[in-house]
């Protein structure tokens, strides 16, 4: 028997039943503290390929500010997920305190697009230091397919038109 002759007229079959949602790539993290250091025009630099995901692609850049503030700029390709913080840390020296700082934020990738927005992080505060130390760190996970069509399309999740 046909398996369209299964189901009413107007209702859908799919092979693909739901999956557990894959688990996070490891932590990566890269110290930008140099760059931030030494470049004032976050325009001015190219992307940096970012490492550590197979088959995965992300960039990012940075630079920092005339003030000395940090700036981070991280953009995702394809069906990608991440987590992305700017760490910010000092140690306590003297009569002035211990900084850790970690402005965060989540970025998507641009699915069937290429690539999605960046996502720009930066500190709001001049903390008047030459010794902070900055760190990307970032946490890669894929996006569902499921997931993703059901945002660009909620209505295919309907089994039936009826």
């Amino acid at each position: 028997m046909p398996i369209e002759e299964l189901f009413r007229r107007g209702q859908c079959f799919s092979s693909v039943g739901p999956r557990p949602a894959p688990a996070g790539l490891p932590a990566i993290e890269i110290n930008i503290t140099g760059i931030v250091n030494q470049v004032r025009d976050i325009q001015d630099l190219p992307w940096t390929d970012g490492r550590g995901a197979p088959g995965h692609r992300w960039r990012w850049r940075a630079a920092g500010t005339s003030q000395g503030l940090p700036i981070l700029q991280v953009q995702l390709y394809g069906y990608i997920g991440a987590h992305v913080e700017l760490h910010a840390t000092a140690l306590r020296d003297g009569n002035r305190p211990a900084i850790l700082v970690t402005p965060n934020g989540n970025i998507n990738g641009g699915a069937a697009q290429g690539w999605g927005e960046p996502l720009c992080l930066s500190l709001l505060t001049n903390f008047d230091r030459n010794d902070i130390t900055y760190v990307l760190h970032i946490v890669l996970a894929a996006a569902e397919l499921e997931d993703v069509a059901l945002q660009r399309y909620p209505w295919s999740k309907k089994k039936s038109y009826d």
